[in-house]
């Protein structure tokens, strides 16, 4: 018999050969098993033992195994090969870059852009951080991430999980007392923080910590004003990759077993609890997945918004997807509005989601799908949805009603059920794809063990339970059981389901965990409360309910007085500072009596009995949750504040009232003006008007979407402003405008920067707008140019934001910065669609041309489409304006002209473009005097360029057109005689062949002999239509029609000549006529394109 490894070897050899064979996939698992249960197992090369995890990992592999009990005995020898080889992050990752070194690992989203990292590449990135951290802290290098997700706060973690540190990564939401806690528990001495704001606090926590720490900023832009801070990727790249390579061999090793990581949880009363992992507990778990789910891990992509300071995003998500060789999308924001453009965007194959996502899916999906009647279309709209290649999904964290696990299931998309703790590396139970019954949580992972208390607590003991901060770190088979404070009934079928909870938190809709006794012990001693009760369990914020403490000197005004009132408002505000968003409570009601143990309210202990609580209050309770939002009426406006707005300030509801022309938040001090001016629709909302339909405003809408706050201090002020990129804009236009002003005269009476926001580049942009806005002059007109330089590199949307502010300009009192704003609207960045809004500039009625800024357009470059979207502009304003036009206006349009015409003079080869657009504004009757100006600019910039043409045609004398041209013979000698006058030694062809072709135009250098036949088509009258076909010695063939008129119709052909231009010209369709080349009037010649085709017209 061959030794241990080469039976090993062999097998896999037989398996790799046939792919699929359950038979050879049942050999390699009992050789693999009949190894591991023996002393062969020693034997066997650690390589060996990576080949065989790496091999049987995937779903062929898994798919050929009979059934889930034989895949958890697979699963079992995962567990033994991880141990016997010393199988850890760093092996894995180097066979996943083996394997596909340029598959994406990370895909970073920006709008509609994305930004892509291979394998190869993270982890070289990885070393190289790895490799920081322990020449910053050579002797133990001990990580905290304090950081929303992000790509670089990924691979700090990675970095360390791959290479021996120990890392943590924290809610970025902790206050300055908790961090300080948390770092002084695990002897913290190197921090990343993402942003600036982080950083600050960090600066509160220095002096409550008992040792120094070293922090690294993310954001490249951050001053970095102590020698213990640095911004990462500057300390990156003074690393040398020879130097990143004898760090790394130098560094301290880490045993399987030996604490790797920790993780933080809501506890039920003050600190957080620290959950402690070892690198096995990590590995072994991901094969466990695997195990649970077969049919994962072919061309895997998951699109993520899930904390990764929170097990399922770090460990599911992103870990899952180096497990699995697949690719993690960074969604940017969690909103609903971006997860829906990433289903569309990056089509994921698997979404890891909260109930609430699921459930908005669902009801997305159905209101696409009632539009079709047919079941493929049904099926389409489904699929325009979620995309067409989802194909699994998690639901976790939540319940979920069991219709849209069904709905899901019948679309193709194998969602399941779960249930997990951070205790438990993330999940512990799941619905067998395939296997799922109504309001289960599943049943255990493999590699798990479960069991029910007598009270029926479920209890789990296995390979990846973890234990406490403080605990010894579990060995696996140790025999030690979590309780998980989760009451469970295990059903015939193995799946168990969720019947109650014993330990005192909750998680509300978004997934994140509340632990009520935390907030409620904050009010536990303060005068006139006797106790209060947190309410949020399953919903979108939390509510209070309060016993009074009747007897208090403090109540003196009785519970219904506007004094008490406001005293129960100032405590729970002060109880809300400190407190992370989502722990917030938004708004609470007084109740006029105490829980009461008789009633089934209180436990014989007095701790609360919450169920009883929230059925027996469920009236009070239904009235705080009675609408999402508070309306307020201001100047004939109604205003809408969401109740989260509430939250995420840290305020209550009655603490923002309508006062005066505007809203107040009285706890800030802070104000917002709103203004309706004559104009129904113009409505101005602090420092900007906007475009409104009706009398609703929507201040959560206003408060997500940078199109709207973007460069409006007090809006963002008063605000909790968010990235919501994605959020459509309902009821208001993108379109702003700053408010009417002498040079000046208005200054934002407040300037803040948004606080809540992570990129660097969005807030820079607000800085720069702000300043174009409302800065002097010359501080504006240095801003303005500062965001020229931005729209050459930043993103699509960024670009939009900033073309909006530029447009905002339009009524700005000074010449010379309405000037460059227009330059750079015109030339610079995207160019949107217009269609539906107000020509900003021309509406202004004030200039917004100089000849220099004109000068400066037409000597710019500027791309063919963006001439194009400007005559769409232009053709729009005929269109849309009242004619005849008010002065001011006319001016204005004057100055477009007289750029056109300069721009040409500049771009020759522009000018079929030019000249069908002023030939547009000529027969433009409904305005007869601005008809006139653009006939006197179209006769200029002609003369001008037949002039040109003159100029640049070399050898073109009459004896250089000797024995070119062949007349057909039955034209009379007159004919030939008006035609040699037309072409020979004129500059006519050319100029009709780059007209009519849209060519750079034939010297007649180029016609060989005979090259030109001219044969009569048609006359009508003295009016004669040849047919011309010119040929090159480059083997370029042209047809023209070639017409003669006299000089007594040269004003019908001129005015025929103007419609067949305009026609031919459009720059929003296609040309409807003949394309039309030139008409001479001294010449007595007129010229089109031939076609085969008939047009429109014909």
């Amino acid at each position: 018999m061959p030794e241990g490894h080469a039976e090993l070897e062999a097998r896999l050899g037989t398996w790799l050969a046939e792919l699929g064979s359950a038979e050879h996939a049942l050999n390699l698992l009992e050789t693999a098993e009949g190894l591991l249960g023996a002393t062969g197992a020693a034997g066997v090369p650690p390589d060996v033992w990576h080949r065989y995890l790496n091999e049987t990992r995937r779903p062929e592999f898994l798919q050929a195994l009979p059934d889930p009990t034989t895949r958890e005995r697979w699963a079992e020898t995962a567990f033994s090969a991880i141990q016997e080889s010393r199988f850890d992050l760093e092996a894995l990752f180097e066979q996943r870059v083996r394997e596909h070194p340029e598959r994406t690992l990370f895909q970073e989203m920006d709008g509609r852009e994305s930004r892509l990292w291979s394998y190869q590449n993270i982890l070289r990135r990885l070393r190289t951080i790895a490799a920081l951290f322990w020449s910053a802290q050579p002797k133990s290098p001990r990580v905290a991430i304090v950081s929303e997700n992000s790509l670089d706060s990924a691979c700090c973690d990675l970095a360390c999980l791959t290479f021996d540190i120990l890392v943590t990564p924290l809610n970025p939401h902790f206050n300055p007392e908790t961090l300080a806690w948390v770092f002084d528990q695990l002897e913290i001495n190197l921090v990343v923080v993402e942003t600036e704001e982080i950083r600050d606090r960090l600066d509160a926590t220095r002096p409550l910590t008992k040792g120094p720490f070293h922090i690294f900023v993310l954001d490249p832009d951050a001053d970095t004003p102590g020698s213990s801070e640095s911004r990462l990727g500057e300390a990156m790249a003074r690393l040398g990759r020879a130097q990143v390579d004898e760090i790394l061999g130098a560094r301290i090793r880490r045993q399987l077993t030996d604490l790797a990581t920790v993780m933080f949880t809501s506890g039920s009363t003050g600190k957080p609890k620290g959950v402690q992992y070892t690198l096995y507990s990590l590995i072994s778990k991901r094969f466990a997945r695997a195990a649970a789910l077969p049919k994962v891990g072919r061309d895997e992509l998951l699109f993520c918004f899930l904390p990764l300071y929170h097990t399922f995003g770090r460990y599911l998500e992103m870990m899952g997807m180096v497990f699995w060789g697949g690719t993690y999308v960074f969604s940017g924001n969690p909103s609903f509005e971006t997860l829906l453009a990433g289903l569309q965007e990056t089509r994921p194959t698997g979404l890891i989601s909260i109930p609430r996502r699921w459930q908005q899916i669902k009801e997305r999906c159905l209101a696409e799908m009632d539009a079709s009647q047919e079941r493929s279309s049904r099926e389409e709209a489904f699929r325009k949805v979620v995309g067409d290649r989802l194909r699994w999904g998690l639901s976790a964290a939540g319940a979920l009603e069991p219709a849209a696990f069904h709905f899901f299931q019948r679309h193709g998309v194998e969602l399941c059920s779960g249930f997990g703790m951070t205790e438990a590396t993330g999940g512990i139970t799941m619905t067998p794809p395939g296997e799922y019954e109504d309001n289960s949580v599943g049943v255990p992972l493999p590699g798990l063990e479960a069991r029910l208390s007598d009270e029926g607590e479920l209890q789990i003991s296995g390979h990846y339970v973890a234990r406490y901060l403080g605990d010894p770190p579990p060995a696996p088979g140790d025999g030690y059981w979590l309780p998980t404070g989760d009451i469970f009934r295990k059903r015939e079928s193995g799946h168990y389901e969720i019947v109650d909870r014993i330990k005192d938190i909750y998680k509300n809709s978004k997934g994140q965990t509340v632990a009520p006794g935390a907030i409620e012990q904050k009010l536990a001693h303060v005068p006139g409360i006797t106790r209060s009760f947190l309410v949020g369990d399953g919903r979108d914020y939390n509510v209070l309910l309060i016993v009074p403490d009747l007897e208090d000197p403090v109540l003196g005004g009785g519970t219904d007085s506007e004094q008490t009132a406001e005293y129960f408002q100032q405590v729970v505000s002060t109880a809300n500072q400190g407190l992370a968003p989502y722990e917030r409570v938004v708004n609470f009601a007084v109740l006029e009596r105490d829980f009461e143990r008789d009633r089934g309210e209180l436990t014989p202990k007095g701790s609360f009995q919450r169920k009883t609580i929230e059925e027996n209050f469920r009236d009070t309770i239904e009235v705080l949750y009675e609408r999402d939002y508070v309306e307020l009426e201001v100047t004939r406006l109604r205003v809408r504040i969401p109740r989260w707005f509430f939250r995420d300030l840290g305020i209550l509801e009655p603490e923002i009232v309508a006062h005066a022309d505007g809203l107040l938040n009285r706890r800030a001090q802070r104000f917002l003006s709103f203004d309706r001016g004559l104009d129904p629709t113009a409505v101005q909302i602090g420092d900007l008007e906007y475009q409104i339909e009706g009398d609703l405003v929507d201040l959560g809408q206003f408060a997500r979407q940078p199109l709207l706050w973007l460069a409006n201090p007090s809006l963002i002020a008063f605000c909790p402003c968010k990235e919501g990129w994605d959020l459509p804009l309902s009821r208001v236009s993108p379109q702003v405008f700053i408010p009417w002003r002498q040079e000046g005269d208005y200054t934002p009476g407040v300037t803040v920067t948004p606080t809540a926001i992570r990129d660097t580049a969005l807030i820079e942009v607000n800085r720069l707008c702000t300043l174009a806005l409302f800065a002097p002059t010359p501080k504006a007109l240095e801003a303005v140019k500062g965001l020229e330089s931005l729209l050459r590199e930043t993103s699509l949307r960024l670009s939009r934001a900033i073309h909006r502010r530029l447009e905002a300009l339009a009524r700005h009192p000074n010449l010379e910065l309405r000037a460059l704003a227009y330059k750079i609207f015109l030339l610079v960045g995207p160019v949107p669609d217009y269609s539906q809004e107000l020509p900003s500039f021309l509406l202004s009625g004030l200039p917004f041309l100089s000849e220099e800024s004109i000068e400066a357009i037409a000597t710019g470059k500027i791309e063919r489409f963006r001439l194009d979207a400007l005559r769409r502009r232009l053709q729009r304003y005929r269109k849309q304006l009242t004619w005849p036009a008010p002065a001011s206006l006319r001016d204005q349009m004057d100055g477009i002209f007289a750029l056109l015409e300069t721009f040409v003079h500049h771009h020759p080869t522009f000018y079929p473009q030019v000249r069908a657009e002023l030939v547009a504004w000529v027969l433009h009757q409904a305005d007869p005097e601005l008809s006139r100006r653009a006939r006197g600019h179209l006769d200029r910039m002609v003369e001008w360029f037949e002039e040109y043409l003159e100029q640049t045609t070399p050898d073109n004398e009459p004896e250089q057109w000797e024995g070119k041209i062949v007349f057909q013979d039955r034209l009379s000698a007159d004919e030939i005689r008006t035609l040699e006058k037309a072409l020979v030694g004129t500059t006519f062809l050319k100029q009709s062949i780059m007209l009519a072709f849209e060519d750079r135009g034939v010297d007649v250098a180029e016609i060989p002999p005979n090259g030109i036949w001219i044969a009569q088509v048609f006359s009508i009258l003295e009016n004669r239509v040849y047919r011309m076909s010119v040929n090159t010695r480059g083997g370029k063939h042209y047809d023209l029609l070639l017409g003669t008129a006299s000089d007594r119709e040269e004003a019908t052909v001129l005015e025929t000549t103007y419609w067949m231009l305009a026609l031919g010209g459009r720059a929003d369709s296609p040309p409807v006529v003949r394309q039309f080349g030139c008409y001479r009037p001294e010449l007595g010649a007129f010229s089109m394109a031939l076609v085969n085709d008939l047009t429109v017209w014909e």
